[in-house]
């Protein structure tokens, strides 16, 4: 019950499904500099203290808790699936960023549904390590918006020549969300992922997780 009433908090804090709507409404209604506070370091801080704390308390029990940690794995699998999904059909730059943290939310409580220490430092480096990209691709979007007045992908019109160094920095954030081979958040999704979800449904969660490409 310990365990199911901090996940089920994190989940809200980090608005991963089913607590996504809130992501959305936020994208509708809050300033997009604001979108990194709430739905980023203040989220991560939360789940980092809610992580030490399963693993102080849950992980010494060696309580299998298979029902609980297979529910958990569920909300974060269907996280990243629906997540990029909504990512991918939405217009909206705001929707975009609202709905890839929603994706990149689901990651992270994958380290809840395996309680050990290997897992719980993965999930500290996917923390610290996506809130980081997803502060950027805000920062990106914020600019846009200042700049160029751009809200939707389809008004995306020439920047790149506008301003090379935007260019630059939005391939900086996409490396970032993708993540290359030898980067800590490239590690920690594909142990998080493979740790929490049964083979072959683990290769369906890592090529959605890699839907940053598309959106």
């Amino acid at each position: 019950l310990g365990l199911l009433a901090v996940v089920s908090a994190v989940a809200i804090r980090l608005r991963a499904i089913p607590a996504h709507v809130w992501a959305s409404r936020l994208a509708d209604g809050a300033p997009t500099a604001a979108i990194p506070g709430t739905l980023g370091w203040g989220a991560a801080g939360f789940a980092l203290v809610a992580l030490a704390w399963v693993d102080v308390t849950i992980a010494p029990a060696a309580t299998p808790l298979f029902a609980e940690r297979g529910l958990i794995a569920f909300l974060g699998a269907a996280s990243v699936l629906l997540g990029g999904l909504a990512a991918f059909l939405h217009d909206d730059l705001e929707h975009i960023l609202g709905y890839s943290i929603v994706q990149h939310a689901g990651i992270a409580l994958l380290a809840f549904a395996v309680i050990r220490p290997d897992t719980a430092a993965a999930g500290r480096d996917w923390l610290v390590g996506i809130v980081a990209v997803k502060s950027g691709f805000a920062a990106w979007v914020l600019v846009m918006r200042a700049t160029f007045g751009v809200r939707r992908l389809s008004e995306l019109r020439g920047w790149i020549r506008s301003s090379p160094i935007l260019g630059l920095t939005f391939v900086l954030v996409l490396i970032g969300a993708v993540g290359l081979p030898g980067m800590a958040t490239f590690a920690a999704r594909g142990l998080l992922v493979g740790r929490a979800i049964a083979a072959p449904f683990d290769l369906f969660i890592i090529v959605a997780a890699f839907a940053s490409i598309l959106y």
